[in-house]
């Protein structure tokens, strides 16, 4: 599942659901259309309705969810408490910034009990350079 802004230009389009807004650009209704690509809509403005989200999603029969989104999605679903895994390969690059988007873009936590405490499964090198971790949530 990928929620985004309907900027992708998608080329992998099997097993893609595409959950977006309601005031998404036409034209990426268009490409998606075109793609045969499988997509929802929840949420409008600069808010995504995470709820109305999951609940099409069940609906269409939908138990278990991969997500493919940035920062300020993945830390949606990090905070409600929804993610149960986490599959992370770190790439050989250094990329800094103040406004450079992280793995989990959300509300600060208020206290230091509240982190999301994770249990390494397995990593292992890939590619060049590239090292993937698989981490449960505990």
């Amino acid at each position: 599942m990928y929620c985004g802004q309907g900027r992708i230009n998608w080329y992998q389009t099997e097993g893609l659901v595409v959950v977006t807004k309601e005031n998404v650009a036409d034209e990426y209704i268009q490409q998606l259309d075109k793609k045969g690509i499988t997509y929802i809509k929840a949420g409008n403005g600069q808010h995504f309705d995470i709820e109305l989200a999951l609940q099409i999603l069940y609906n269409m029969g939908f138990r278990k969810l991969g997500l493919s989104g940035g920062g300020t999605f993945n830390g949606v679903f990090l905070r409600q408490g929804l993610i149960d895994e986490i599959s992370l390969v770190i790439a050989p690059l250094a990329i800094g910034g103040k406004h450079t988007p992280t793995l989990f873009d959300c509300d600060d936590l208020q206290r230091l009990d509240d982190v999301t405490k994770l249990e390494l499964q397995n990593m292992k090198p890939i590619g060049k350079g590239s090292v993937w971790l698989h981490y449960k949530v505990r």
